[in-house]
């Protein structure tokens, strides 16, 4: 014999109200709740058929009187609202006052009638009909000492027989003890739970095992861009820096087809083979990436009770592919617990979990992935990238360094054809060129492609790049500044000229061109920062800074900003109270503070220009380049020396090239030119411009100083070059050193170190 029925499980919202039951006539509690109800085979609940607000449940026969919940809702949530402010409106309306009531009783809502009743007994003091029904609302609710008070004053108005009865009745049930609301788990349980379990893993386990494909896939986005994808057939959404789960990766032959930034990608195809009894448990995890350029981390950690000997933790990056197949992870795009359960406190516990970089930068990504030795992930990272059109500069020059020429040179080609002109594929390629030809043929070419485009402020631009004369370059640049449609990179050439002259006003009028031309550009953002600090212009920079310094604070590097700031601005105390915020929210954290707070204390005491102060918290730091500095700041050019040669991997051209000048004003000859050749010898092996310098430095040819001033190998220390160029060419030296004076930026170890000799 079939059992069904129908009952209520999952019952929540208890309350309790006083009313007769329409059933068996027992006046009394009930109770009222907000429930499934469900139609149930062998009690077991199998079929919901919807919400529903049991208005009240009678304890004595069981009797449920209730209404659909979306119509209880209307009822709570627009009927009574539009009754209220109907009665409101005219609070001296008996049929506005008895519908309001109405309304309350049925939408069981205590603090409304705690509102309107006090009203409406003002209003109706000598209305029987609307006293007792008052009293009645009040009771209906449980509202004790309120009903006690609306039944004296309805009775002292009626001797209406029924009113004393139910006044009578409700005072009674006050004496009795309120029941409490049935436990929740007990009566959701269905009767028969088990069973239900059973079916349930069997009918999981079957549904598994003759599905189209793994119960657990993901799409995921690795790139700035909104694209779509077709997968199997299925248009698939997705937004920049997204993932979304997916029910269409199949077993067998997966197909992807689509346009990602502009580019039709090459249709991907991929066999998914995965036995039927592996399927069982809902088979392997799935990650789809079009793009192919997320980088997807598995990792495995230990959790034990004991202290482990070993670091058992183990990781890798996974990148450069359409598909990525896991089998037993643990969490899925979900961070690890804090404990697990583990069988015996000598037992050990393996956990694992899958993420993926998600906000990083290429920048950040490509640097942790060096960090890491991932050389090969890298360069799968920076192929996908390049495949689908990035085109910034940090991405390009990852590129070139990193994937193979031929193919570099092969993608080079396409993007330099593309219009609108691809500036920073060009800039690449006109790099590249300088290792195949000369700088004449190059002008040659980049003179051509102007002229064949003559209105094209880009290739216009992108000539200047190379144009061999310093002062006609100057004036193909203003020539690309003032074509139709400029381009920022033209204004931000023209104020990179002008910063290296120490014009930083010009320069800052150039600049603001480039960045109202493209304000997401992070390269001429930063130009201008320079420019600020070159003209002084903290209060600017600090306002700017305000926009990035909400708490919590996210970015440390605009905290660290903003207290260089105000202690150029000559306000410590300010200084100190942002970064005594930023220490706590780092405790609040449960991290160590301590490093950040050496940190941004020694920035403002830079920032003040303090040598004391720096030289006190640095002459006990032997973990970094201060082991070296800080002699150099209190004129130990000796121990200095020894630091620094027994320190090389801190030390780098700046350093030698500081103690070069150092040394040599102290007069010890032999410490000058021993890290004289150092920097020679380092710059010998880099870059055109870094040859340059290094055939300066070696004294034998002395540049005239306009080639000294534009031939910039660091933009932010280029003053240290024409110092030690002052030190190596005495003749000619005031006027280098002069120069350095004029663009010497914002106060730090080399500007402080170099003072005394600038």
């Amino acid at each position: 014999m079939i059992v069904y029925g129908w009952g209520y499980f999952n019952r929540r919202d208890h309350s309790l109200v006083c009313s007769g039951c329409p059933k068996c006539g027992a006046y009394g509690y009930k109770h009222s709740y907000t429930s499934t109800r469900y139609v149930t085979l062998y009690w077991i609940p199998v079929v919901p058929t919807g919400r529903q607000k049991v208005i009240s449940d009678c304890p004595q026969c069981g009797q449920a009187l209730g209404m659909s919940y979306g119509k209880w809702k209307k009822l709570k949530n627009t009927e009574l609202p539009k009754a209220v402010a109907a009665y409101e409106r005219d609070p001296t309306n008996e049929e506005a006052a008895e519908t309001v009531l109405g309304a309350v009783y049925n939408a069981q809502d205590e603090s409304t009638l705690r509102k309107v009743g006090p009203e409406i007994r003002a209003a109706f003091a000598q209305n029987e009909k609307m006293m007792s029904l008052l009293a009645h609302s009040y009771s209906h609710l449980c509202m004790r000492t309120e009903a006690e008070e609306a039944y004296l004053h309805a009775m002292s108005l009626t001797d209406d027989e029924e009113l004393t009865e139910d006044a009578n009745a409700y005072i009674e049930l006050q004496s009795q003890t309120k029941p409490s609301p049935p436990n929740r788990l007990l009566q959701s349980l269905p009767v028969l739970i088990v069973p239900a379990i059973i079916l349930f893993f069997f009918m999981s386990y079957l549904g598994n095992i003759t599905a189209r494909g793994p119960s657990t896939a993901y799409l995921i986005n690795g790139t700035d861009y909104d694209y779509q994808i077709t997968l199997n057939g299925e248009v698939e959404a997705l937004d920049a820096h997204s993932k979304i789960r997916t029910d269409n990766v199949l077993y067998g032959l997966n197909e992807i087809t689509g346009t990602i930034n502009g580019i039709p990608i090459k249709p991907i195809q991929y066999d998914l083979q995965v036995d039927r009894s592996e399927r069982g448990s809902g088979g392997p995890l799935v990650i789809v990436n079009p793009d192919k350029s997320s980088v997807v981390i598995t990792e495995s950690t230990p959790y034990s009770e004991r202290e482990l000997t070993s670091n058992t933790y183990t990781y890798q990056f996974h990148t450069g592919k359409a598909f990525h197949v896991h089998d037993d992870i643990d969490y899925v795009f979900r961070d690890y617990p804090e404990t697990v359960s583990i069988p015996s406190s000598s037992s050990i516990v393996y956990k694992t979990r899958i993420s993926a970089f998600e906000e990083e930068s290429t920048a950040e990504i490509a640097s942790i992935l060096l960090q890491n030795e991932k050389n090969n992930e890298l360069k799968r990272f920076i192929k996908a990238k390049v495949d689908i059109g990035a085109d910034d500069a940090m991405t390009i020059a990852y590129a070139q360094a990193f994937l193979d020429a031929d193919y570099f040179e092969q993608i080079t080609q396409t993007r330099i054809a593309e219009r609108p002109v691809k500036i920073e594929w060009h800039r690449a390629y006109q790099t590249a060129l300088k290792r195949t030809q000369s700088d004449a043929e190059t002008e040659a070419l980049y003179k051509t492609l102007s002229a064949a485009e003559p209105n094209n402020s880009a290739l216009t631009y992108l000539y200047g790049r190379v144009v061999s004369d310093h002062g006609e370059s100057v004036d193909v640049f203003e020539r690309a500044v003032a074509q139709e449609n400029p381009t920022g990179y033209a204004a931000n050439a023209l104020a990179y000229n002008y910063m290296l002259e120490g014009k930083y006003p010009l320069a800052l009028d150039y600049i603001d061109k480039a960045v109202a031309t493209n304000p997401d550009n992070p390269q001429f953002a930063g130009m201008r920062t320079k420019i600020l600090y070159g003209l002084g212009s903290f209060a600017t920079i600090s306002k700017e800074l305000d926009e990035d310094l909400t708490y919590p604070f996210q970015d440390y590097n605009a905290v660290m900003s903003k207290v260089y700031c105000l202690g150029r601005m000559r306000d410590p105390a300010a200084a100190n109270a942002l970064i005594q915020q930023f220490l706590s929210q780092i405790e609040n954290n449960g991290e160590d503070p301590s490093y950040s707070r050496y940190d941004l204390q020694l920035t403002l005491a830079i920032a003040r220009e303090d040598v004391g102060a720096v030289v006190s918290m640095t002459v006990d730091n032997t973990d970094d380049a201060w082991v070296f500095r800080t002699p150099m700041l209190t004129g130990q050019i000796e121990k200095a020396s020894n630091a620094i040669n027994g320190n090389a991997d801190y030390a780098g051209i700046l350093d030698h090239l500081t103690l070069f000048v150092l040394a040599q004003k102290k007069g010890e000859g032999a410490i000058a030119k021993s890290h004289l050749d150092t920097a020679i010898e380092t710059l010998s092996a880099g870059s055109n411009d870094e040859k340059a310098w290094a055939q300066w430095l070696k004294g034998g040819v002395v540049p005239n100083l306009e080639d000294a001033i534009h031939t910039c190998v660091d933009l932010d220390y280029h003053f240290v070059y024409l110092a030690a160029l002052a030190g190596v060419h005495s003749a000619e030296g005031p006027q280098f050193a002069s120069h350095a004076r004029s663009i010497t930026p914002q106060p730090d170890f080399y500007t402080l170190a170099l003072e005394p000799v600038l």
